[in-house]
């Protein structure tokens, strides 16, 4: 009997595997995503309370600048991610090794081209949407934190991804809870102790993205393989292989940044600083329901790679019935919650 006859014989192809394996990384994969969306929400709550309504609108108008920016990390994350995880389930351990080493130098070149190109795409639409001077200068102050740390959370992106695809959940949910914790401890601490106003908030985030950053490559490097490529040839190829993969998995994140930019224009015109808290508790709503989708989908991932690697259709076929089952549960869950609790939640956001 083959190998993959055993395989069969074992499982039966009923799902037990990939089953297994979904809910034990469904949860900690939540845990992160909500860990990283409330690193966002921190900012506007602890600057809000300190500072005003004015500071709270000047981080929610930026917000879609960062998820703009964010496709950018998506594109290579998504790409390099994949590509590593089909090649790993193909056992190609040649090419694996020269993929390691593009993907890490890709990650840092295009983290060095995002520090520079944001200044202009940053300063464009900050001019667009012609805001009042002085919320103008809000929005300025709480953008040098965040353009510091954007080629930072690139990195974190790219790491974040790869943990994936090896499946080191427990360690993406150990750093996005410290990311987190750390964000909102420098936040309280610039902005309630030292004063700083909005820009003390922005550098909470920088703060934060230097200790992810930092722990995210240590981390990687240590319980991993993905850095051990020394020897390998540097194949341009590659290059092509994941901006091919990545373009197309980045396309709903455009959409979103170019759908959160056009009606945070539209509020911001008919409403002025009001405006940027409404589309925050928008943003926010959106975003709780999201942490549950993307947590399913980025639990099967790792696994889909190998799957696919692996030329496996049968068990692919499987885990993707099995994760529409998870998310089309959750959602209706998650709604049936919202619907219950909704004036809890504005009340806390407002």
């Amino acid at each position: 009997m083959t190998n993959q006859n055993k395989i069969n014989s074992t499982f039966k192809r009923n799902g037990s595997l990939s089953g297994k394996k979904l809910v034990e990384y469904i949860p900690s994969m939540i845990i992160t995503n909500l860990s990283t969306l409330l690193l966002i929400t921190v900012d506007g709550l602890v600057a809000g309370n300190f500072c005003g309504k004015e500071s709270l609108s000047s981080i929610n108008i930026f917000y879609p600048i960062s998820v703009l920016l964010g496709v950018i990390s998506m594109i290579i994350s998504v790409g390099i991610s994949t590509l590593l995880s089909t090649t790993i389930g193909s056992q190609d351990k040649e090419n694996l090794q020269s993929i390691k080493k593009v993907s890490f130098w890709l990650m840092i070149f295009v983290a060095i081209g995002v520090s520079i190109i944001q200044i202009p795409i940053v300063y464009l639409i900050i001019r667009s949407y012609q805001l009042a001077e002085e919320l103008t200068k809000l929005v300025w102050q709480y953008a040098i934190g965040l353009m510091l740390a954007s080629p930072l959370g690139l990195i974190s992106c790219c790491g974040t991804y790869e943990l994936q695809i090896v499946g080191k959940v427990k360690i993406l949910m150990f750093l996005s809870v410290i990311e987190g914790l750390v964000n909102l401890v420098l936040d309280l601490l610039f902005v309630g102790f030292f004063h700083l106003g909005v820009a003390g908030a922005g550098f909470g985030t920088l703060g934060a993205n230097i200790i992810r950053c930092t722990l995210t490559l240590v981390l990687l490097y240590k319980k991993t393989t993905i850095f051990q490529f020394k020897n390998a040839k540097f194949e341009k190829k590659f290059i092509g292989e994941i901006l091919k993969l990545g373009l197309p998995a980045s396309t709903k994140s455009l959409m979103s940044a170019l759908q959160g930019y056009f009606l945070m224009l539209i509020l911001v015109r008919a409403f002025g600083s009001d405006g940027g808290v409404i589309k925050g508790i928008c943003a926010f709503s959106f975003s709780l329901a999201n942490v549950f989708s993307s947590g399913i989908v980025s639990s099967a991932r790792p696994l889909a790679g190998l799957y696919a690697g692996a030329k496996d259709n049968d068990g692919l076929e499987i885990l993707i019935r099995q994760a529409l089952a998870i998310m089309f549960i959750s959602t209706l869950l998650f709604t049936i919650l919202f619907e219950f609790f909704r004036l809890t939640l504005l009340h806390f956001l407002q």
